[in-house]
Order: C-alpha cells, then sequence, then structure tokens
C-alpha cells in the first residue's frame, strides 16, 4: 500500500525522519517533491491479484544524500575529463574507458563516487544486476534516436532498473513519466494499462524526450536537469543566471537541490557502471537480457489463461507485461499484442482458437462513504469482502477511508474457460487447456454442441443486429457468452452457434 504525505515542510518531514532514527532507513524516503513514501508497496504482486508498484530504491536514503550534497560546498566545473585513475584501486589492471557522455569529476561527483561504493553499495550492486536485463534493449534504441550510449543509464539512477518503480509523486516505470509526460510521448495510461512500465515504449518515449530536450538545450547537463525539473525550470533558471553552463547555475539557488543533484549522480553513475571492479563490485550477477515475443491476444485475455494457452507460467508472463495493471489484456483493445517467453507465441496462437470463452471483466468504482464498512459494500454488490480486499490489494478488511476509491468486478474474467479441442500443438505435447479449478473432462451436452464461429464487434453493433445476421436470438448469444447485460463494445469477441 501507498501512503502519500502530500502537504508537510520539508524540513518537518526532514525533522521526523531524524527522529525515527536519522540516516538511511529502508522503508522510507523522500523524493524531490518533498513528499515521504512508506512502504509504498509490497515486493511482490500477488500472482492472482493485480500488479502494484514497487519501491523507489533511488530515493530511500535521499535524506542521507542530500546531506552528504550539502557539505560539498560551493559546485563547480571540473578541469579534467573523467577517465580510469578516478577509480579505486584494486591492485587489479585498469582497462582504458570511454565515454560519449560527457565526465567530468568535482567535489560533487566524487561525493556520489564515495556513496555508491560504501554506504549504497547494497542498491548500487542490486540497480548494476538489473542492467543487465535491459541495456542491450535500451542502447540499441538510444543509437537509433542518435543520443550518447550511456545516457541510458539516466534510468540506473530513475529508477535502479525497476519497471515498476513509482515515486510518491507518482513517477512511474524505468524512466520515472509523470502521467502527462507520458501521454505526451505517446503512452497509453488508464485502468488497466500503464506503458510506463513497459521497457520498451517507455524506453522509446524517454528517447524521444530527451532528444527534444536536447534540441532545445543544445547541452546534456541542462537537458539532463531539464529531465528531472522540467524544462520550465531550467530555462527559468539559465535566464536568471543569464547562462547557459550547468555548473555555473548550480552554484545558485535558482533550482532545487534534488534536481541539480542529478548530473553528478548520472555522471558517478556512468563511471562506476562501466567499470564496477575498479570501485569494488567483482561479484555481480548481471540479469540475463530481456526477450520475448508476441501474440495477438486480444481484449480481455487474464493472464492465468494466457500461460495455459502458452504454456507458461503466471509468474513468468506478469514479469514480462508488468504494464498490465490488472493482469489482464485491456478490455477494448481488439489487437493487444501480449509478450510471452521466447518460444511459447507460436504454441499460443494455436491453442487461442479453441477457446470456448474469454470473458471481460465489468468493473464498478465504489467510493466509500461516511458509515460505510466494508461488509455494507460487499452485501450492497453481492460479493464477499475477501474478494474486495483481493481485488484492491487492501491490507486489511478493517482500514477504509473516505472518499477511497474501490473496484468491483461484477463478472470474474478467469472463468470459465475450457476447450472444444486441443490444437495440434497442446496435443503432441499432452497439454490441455482448462484452468486448475475446472474439471478436465467437459460436460456431455458441451461436448456435443452445435458447431460454433466467433464474431468480432464493429463499431454500432448490437445484440439485435448481430443475432439478425446470424438468424439467432439475442438471448441466445447471451446464454453462449455469459453475458448478464446487453452491452458490449467493439473489439469483443463472441461466440455464435449454428442452430
Amino acid at each position: 500500500m501507498i501512503t502519500f504525505f502530500r502537504n508537510y515542510p520539508v524540513s518537518i518531514i526532514l525533522l521526523l525522519s531524524l527522529l525515527a532514527g536519522g540516516g538511511c532507513s529502508k522503508h522510507t524516503g523522500l523524493t524531490g517533491h518533498g513528499e515521504m513514501v512508506s512502504d509504498p508497496a509490497p515486493m511482490m504482486a500477488d500472482s492472482d491479484g493485480d500488479q502494484p508498484p514497487e519501491l523507489l530504491e533511488t530515493e530511500v536514503c535521499l535524506n542521507q544524500e542530500l546531506a552528504a550534497l550539502e557539505q560539498t560546498g560551493d559546485w563547480e566545473a571540473a578541469v579534467e575529463t573523467a577517465g580510469a585513475d578516478d577509480a579505486v584501486s584494486t591492485g587489479e589492471p585498469v582497462a582504458v574507458v570511454t565515454y560519449d557522455f560527457p565526465i567530468m569529476v568535482n567535489r560533487q561527483v566524487q561525493m556520489y563516487l564515495d556513496l555508491f561504493s560504501d554506504k549504497q553499495q547494497r542498491y548500487f550492486k542490486r540497480w548494476l544486476a538489473r542492467s543487465g536485463r535491459y541495456l542491450p534493449m535500451m542502447q540499441e534504441i538510444f543509437t537509433e534516436y542518435g543520443l550518447p550510449g550511456d545516457l541510458v543509464y539516466l534510468a540506473m539512477i530513475e529508477s535502479g532498473f525497476n519497471q515498476k518503480a513509482c515515486s510518491p509523486s507518482r513517477a512511474v516505470g524505468l524512466w520515472q513519466f509523470m502521467a502527462p509526460t507520458g501521454k505526451q510521448y505517446g503512452m497509453q495510461v488508464t485502468r488497466y494499462l500503464d506503458e510506463r512500465r513497459d521497457a520498451e515504449k517507455s524506453t522509446r518515449a524517454a528517447a524521444a524526450y530527451l532528444r527534444d530536450l536536447y534540441d532545445e538545450f543544445g547541452d546534456w547537463y541542462i537537458a539532463v536537469a531539464a529531465y528531472n525539473g522540467g524544462p520550465g525550470t531550467m530555462r527559468k533558471a539559465m535566464h536568471r543566471a543569464n547562462s547557459d553552463d550547468f555548473w555555473k547555475i548550480a552554484q545558485k539557488r535558482y533550482i532545487k537541490l534534488e534536481t541539480k543533484r542529478y548530473v553528478p549522480k548520472l555522471i558517478a553513475a556512468i563511471m562506476i557502471a562501466k567499470q564496477p571492479q575498479q570501485y569494488g563490485f567483482t561479484d555481480v550477477t548481471y540479469e540475463a537480457p530481456l526477450a520475448y515475443e508476441t501474440f495477438a491476444a486480444g481484449p480481455g485475455l487474464s493472464l492465468k489463461a494466457a500461460a495455459l494457452l502458452s504454456e507458461s507460467s503466471l509468474d513468468e508472463l506478469a514479469a514480462l507485461n508488468p504494464e498490465l495493471l490488472k493482469n489482464m489484456t485491456p478490455p477494448q483493445a481488439p489487437d493487444y499484442q501480449l509478450k510471452v517467453p521466447v518460444g511459447t507465441a507460436s504454441v499460443a496462437e494455436a491453442n487461442l482458437p479453441h477457446l470456448h470463452q474469454i470473458a471481460a471483466p465489468i468493473y464498478q468504482i465504489h467510493v466509500v462513504k461516511k458509515g460505510e464498512t466494508l461488509s455494507h459494500i460487499a452485501a450492497r454488490h453481492k460479493v464477499s469482502t475477501d474478494l474486495i480486499v483481493t481485488w484492491n490489494g487492501l491490507p486489511s478488511a478493517h482500514k477504509l477511508s473516505i472518499g477511497q476509491e474501490l473496484t468491483i468486478i461484477k463478472n470474474d474474467f478467469d472463468l470459465p474457460l475450457a476447450t472444444t479441442a486441443l490444437s495440434p500443438v497442446a496435443q503432441h505435447q499432452g497439454t490441455a487447456i482448462v484452468l486448475a479449478d475446472q474439471k478436465k473432462t467437459a460436460p456431455k451436452r458441451q461436448r456435443e454442441q452445435a458447431p460454433e464461429q466467433w464474431y468480432l464487434v464493429k463499431n454500432g453493433d448490437n445484440l439485435w443486429t448481430i443475432s439478425r445476421q446470424f438468424n439467432t436470438s439475442p438471448a441466445a448469444i447471451k446464454r453462449w457468452n455469459n453475458l448478464t447485460s446487453n452491452r458490449i463494445y467493439p473489439g469483443k469477441r463472441l461466440l455464435l452457434r449454428d442452430v
């Protein structure tokens, strides 16, 4: 669960943090927006529930970081470009390191080199390990956009290479996009889908945004600061300082410390990431590069069903598709491309036509009113309190707040799911596409049903017009598809039988 403290002065929050024990807390941190996050989310999603956000590790020790940064004194540009000589000595031969991002070392950069290789070493080691999953894809995209390859390490200081990272200010994903900027750069942010958590799409958006910032400012340091603080902030700072030199601007109080820190922090991250052993990171196990295939899953397909179709696991699909907030493809996305493990897309495509039903969920939002309890709400919607707790990831059935929005699912999209016959692939592998809580032998009346076909709903369709077209009745279509109302939407697939 995420707890936001919005209107508290930074000084009060820092004081409370120090009173709580100071230093670096495992569960608390500040962001540059002056907000505190307290255990923002569980580190793992419920395998049957939504995919929650996760702790923004890069901000866990912000109070410690800013205090150390304040002690570095004036901000001045370094005279010399950094090289391998700036690393700590480990007795190992030092390889020649080249950079395509401007690297300079001053007191602030040195502070981050020391911080990452000492007090925050365990976090940085984790970020290095995760980087193996994303760097090949990111560097390819940045090259495509004409950007410095080293700039991909901006994702390290933004999110620690965590697709699910969410800051208290609601910035999300590897590149920590706010929703308006994400939408501006082509990403969808809805109740079902948050493409800021899609590794490739968010990286393309970040590359486009960074290229636009560089085109405007003509300086990578200012572009990086603008990525964090906003281009408007940097325009005003440049005007007030009468300078386009980042280090001269940083000497004044025209931009917040939380924003200006991004430049030395990025420089230090690049230097360590490109020669980790020289900074004491000698035993990093890098994750395997991200690899997947896609298939046209269509609308309203749960990841549980997709796991059966592709003969993979729910955990694998959840890890590949963290942008799916409800663990299902969006209900109104007829051509949705779902990511599956390499080698399983053809299996899923072969099995998909044999589904009897893909039941799209119907949601209702209940706003908690004064005096309401979870039992009252459950009774009103004719569901159990346990289901409401599960659907909304509530830590307790007894903690509700006035105005809180609760998602109520009016039908269970995981059930039923069956097959009329196994695909050739499934027959070969001896796999039946049946949910675990379903009988693997269909009832006799189900096996003897009439020939069937699927119809994809188009704009302007309704049950009456479709029933006339196929010489049946609206009631029959509702029965075949377990519809509880006459409402259908473009992109939904309807099962039709010959009568």
